[in-house]
């Protein structure tokens, strides 16, 4: 025979289970590999350690439980490895562009992005309270 007891006992440990990481978090890990394999620390290394510092920040937070936090800062770090993809793509044109000229041929300039422009920050979403 099953105790009421065990059955509550056992509806409260699995409540106080920690809940599964966001999807944001396993893309951010994929989008800053992304960048890195395209070579973005070498072409935009400030939006790189953002992005990176932003994905370690939301493992800590998941591993307290922070879960709508863990997710905002996952999101950042898209964003700042998507931007950091995209400057490392500018820059690889403009080297291709360099060496078009070189050998003689005309290329058009890319629009350019500047490393000096801020990290992105992604606003928190309004909290829904649920009662």
């Amino acid at each position: 025979m099953v105790r009421p007891f065990s059955v509550l006992a056992l509806l409260a440990l699995a409540g106080c289970a920690s809940s599964p990481p966001p999807p944001s978090l396993a893309q951010a890990q994929q989008a800053l590999a992304t960048a890195q394999a395209e070579g973005a620390s070498q072409y935009a290394p400030q939006a790189m350690q953002t992005a990176s510092e932003r994905l370690k920040d939301a493992q800590a937070a998941m591993a307290n439980d922070r879960d709508i936090q863990a997710d905002r800062l996952a999101r950042e770090s898209i964003v700042n490895s998507q931007l950091a993809e995209a400057r490392t793509e500018e820059a690889q044109a403009a080297a291709a562009q360099a060496n078009v000229r070189r050998a003689g041929g005309e290329a058009v300039a890319p629009p350019a992005v500047p490393e000096t422009a801020p990290p992105v920050m992604v606003e928190p979403a309004t909290p829904v309270i649920i009662q």
